[in-house]
């Protein structure tokens, strides 16, 4: 499932992302300074702060394990624009896309954070309080494009790889996306149920 697939990219990259960024607060000569506040480092560290470059590797880190290291089958089925399977669950996202938006207007705005940002978290240094990880994740919405930058890098290497497989036989792996013109679940245990090659 195309969508579920970009979704675990995303938060790998995002874990990435943060953990970096902890790890640069604390750093003895970093320009991060007890000035440079909560606030500040809170907004370094928003989804839609993610690199568009560090989706990429992600995802090709990710695609190399599976057909390289494992020399698996990768078939990746995306949904259609037809989801009528999936119209409650695409009205309940929306709804929750529209939380976490005004989530993201209120804090850049007011520089106001929502009651989930109270409790227990880490330590960014110099005395600052920074929730976990998941809880930006659960509170502010993603990139806007993030599903376009991972598919993009998807479609590169299904297309490399296709042109690999025209000119050598080097490469045993095989990697393929597949458009679908509704929901991409049905297709997925469709193949599923006639492949026999247990790859």
């Amino acid at each position: 499932d195309g969508s579920s697939f970009a979704f675990h990219i995303f938060r790998i990259s995002y874990f990435r992302w943060y953990r970096t960024l902890q790890q640069r607060f604390r750093e003895p000569n970093s320009s991060d300074t007890p000035s440079t506040d909560r606030i500040q480092r809170i907004s370094n560290l928003l989804p839609t702060m993610v690199p568009p470059i560090l989706l990429q590797t992600v995802t090709n880190e990710i695609l190399d394990r599976l057909l390289k290291d494992h020399e698996l089958n990768v078939h990746i089925y995306m949904d259609g624009r037809r989801r009528r399977m999936k119209q409650s669950t695409d009205e309940k996202r929306g709804r929750q896309r529209q939380t976490e938006e005004g989530n993201l207007r209120q804090f850049l705005v007011s520089g106001l954070l929502p009651s989930s940002f109270q409790g227990t978290g880490v330590n960014g240094g110099d005395g600052c309080f920074i929730p976990e990880s998941h809880v930006f994740l659960e509170t502010f919405p993603l990139p806007v494009l993030w599903m376009d930058q991972i598919r993009h890098v998807l479609r590169r290497r299904e297309h490399a790889a296709t042109s690999l497989g025209q000119t050598t036989t080097v490469s045993k792996s095989n990697f393929r996306m597949i458009q679908c013109v509704e929901e991409a679940d049905r297709s997925v245990a469709l193949a599923s149920a006639m492949d026999t090659t247990n790859r």
